[in-house]
């Protein structure tokens, strides 16, 4: 019985670190590019914003000299 009882335990919380694991979203990532403008040359210290369309939440930055 109290076997039975611990293997049931350990059941339980292996599938709440399971599931626990597998809630979590990635909320971070990476844009690379670069800024160019018509004729292909880059665009030194230009105003860059990256916004998400779900959520409106905006993330600004600026290029370097080089246009990255």
């Amino acid at each position: 019985m109290q076997r039975t009882r611990i293997f049931w335990l350990a059941f339980v919380v292996l599938g709440l670190a399971l599931v626990a694991t597998s809630l979590c979203a990635q909320t971070t990532g990476t844009i690379y590019g670069q800024v160019s403008d018509p004729s292909g040359a880059a665009v030194p210290e230009a105003n860059i914003t990256a916004q998400n369309t779900a959520t409106g939440l905006e993330r600004k930055a600026v290029s370097t000299p080089v246009g990255s």
